[in-house]
């Protein structure tokens, strides 16, 4: 009797699991049409899941069943999921009616608002192919138009770029520096576009270049205590003219000035300066100015030495710069490698600059050396007019509004490239900017 009774209880549980899945799992075999572009078709019934393919709009799919709001279809060889808001089901005598579908398709629609917007399953108006496009926000580029695709590349808000493709909700962009998919919706596509991020351009470098860069000059004295050595050490001058100071700070009096070569008895520090003896006077000199060797003089560094300038003015007082040579066309070569470098202030090199410890690093990779600050090396070299510049030239700008604060290294067809913000890095600006334009000084031939 209980073996019965077992018997009765087992046959009861699988005919009530039988039903749970014939209610919770509608299997059929009919044909659907897809409304929407670009919809994932995923291995389970759940967004979280893997997408395994995407499917155009009016495509047709198998349907082979439901489950919940899913159905499961078969599309391309590939059997998977797609959510129903999404599948317009032919009427037939195994399929779900149409009109509870279109009546179901609205309350999806909202349901499911927080997938169309993250997952952007939603339909997005199409872009005109070529057009340009600036980006809203800084966006990850990604090697194929899936939510889940490798990212190659990430570029920053305001960048301009070409769409190439449109996909709907995806867009296949383009510049000089990078390329790839993007989500159509991260992009501002305007007939103006360039012209746009132009003037945004210019504002961020105003505000950025003003408030940063003008710290290339010293604006306080160093207030490090004087720190003697047990012996006297020897240093050279390593440029052509070089101040020796009453204190250690660019604003203290000059007591005396050395030439280039010449011999300096060092007898401690103070911070960045050196404490030197020059004619039995105690006196400063900035430590970049000072070499523990002597610097190989070629007959055209010993007329740069006559013709400059003193180390206090940038006047163009020395007679024409010779023709540009080979090395100027190098040294602006080899400086763009360097573009998207970090800017870094007080940095010369070789992962992050300011502005005069990029040109000062990349001409002494040629065997020039150059003063360590945008104001000190518009006395170095030959003055050269604007009309005449040449790669490799040396240009300078008043970005503070107190004489000379930013320099950067000329590459042709009114280029610059230079170390420019903190935000920016290493780049490549066009002397014809209005930001440059109006704060443009002078130019300076190195090589």
């Amino acid at each position: 009797m209980k073996d019965k009774k077992s018997m009765i209880m087992v046959i009861f549980i699988g005919i009530t699991i039988c039903l749970f899945f014939c209610f919770n799992t509608t299997v059929f075999a009919t044909t659907g049409t897809v409304i929407t572009s670009d919809l994932r078709l995923r291995k389970e019934s759940t967004t979280s899941s893997e997408i395994i393919g995407l499917l155009d709009e009016n495509q047709e799919v198998e349907i082979l069943g439901e489950d919940g709001d899913w159905y499961k279809v078969k599309a391309n060889n590939d059997i998977g999921y797609v959510n129903k808001a999404y599948i317009k089901v032919k009427e037939s005598d195994n399929t779900v009616k149409v009109e509870e579908n279109q009546e179901r398709t609205e309350e999806n629609k909202e349901e499911n608002k927080e997938e169309q917007t993250t997952e952007t399953e939603e339909k997005t108006a199409p872009v005109v192919k070529n057009q340009k496009a600036i980006i809203k926000e800084s966006s990850s580029v990604r090697i194929m138009p899936l939510i889940n695709g490798d990212v190659i590349n990430t570029t920053e808000q305001n960048k301009l770029f070409t769409v190439v493709s449109n996909l709907g909700v995806w867009s296949y962009i383009e510049n000089s520096d990078m390329s790839g998919w993007v989500l159509t919706e991260s992009l501002n596509i305007s007939d103006n576009a360039e012209a746009i991020a132009a003037e945004q351009n210019n504002n961020e470098a105003t505000t950025e270049e003003t408030t940063t860069e003008n710290n290339e000059e010293e604006q306080k004295p160093d207030v490090s205590e004087d720190s003697f050595y047990d012996e006297t050490k020897t240093y050279y001058v390593g440029s052509s003219s070089v101040n020796v100071r009453s204190a250690a700070t660019k604003s203290s009096d000059v007591i005396n000035n050395l030439s280039l070569n010449e011999e300096v008895a060092v007898n401690g520090e103070a911070g960045e300066w050196y404490i030197v003896s020059v004619d039995g006077t105690k006196g400063y000199i900035a430590k970049t100015l000072l070499s523990t060797s002597k610097k190989e003089v070629t007959s055209r560094n010993r007329t740069q030495v006559e013709n400059q300038s003193s180390e206090e003015s940038y006047e163009e007082q020395s007679p024409s710069a010779p023709s540009g040579s080979g090395i100027g066309n190098d040294v602006a070569a080899y400086a763009q490698q360097f573009v998207g470098y970090p800017y870094v202030y007080g940095a010369s090199g070789p992962n992050s600059f300011d502005c005069s410890g990029f040109a000062q690093y990349v001409y002494k990779q040629y065997g020039y050396y150059l003063n360590r600050t945008a104001d000190a090396q518009a006395y170095n070299g030959w003055y050269v007019s604007k009309s005449e510049l040449e790669p490799g030239d040396l240009v300078f700008f008043n970005t503070s509004g107190n004489g000379i604060g930013h320099v950067g290294i000329y590459i042709g067809n009114d280029q610059f490239v230079h170390a420019s913000t903190s935000r920016t890095g290493v780049i490549i600006s066009s002397l014809n900017q209005s930001y440059y334009v109006s704060r443009y000084v002078t130019a300076r031939r190195i090589a």
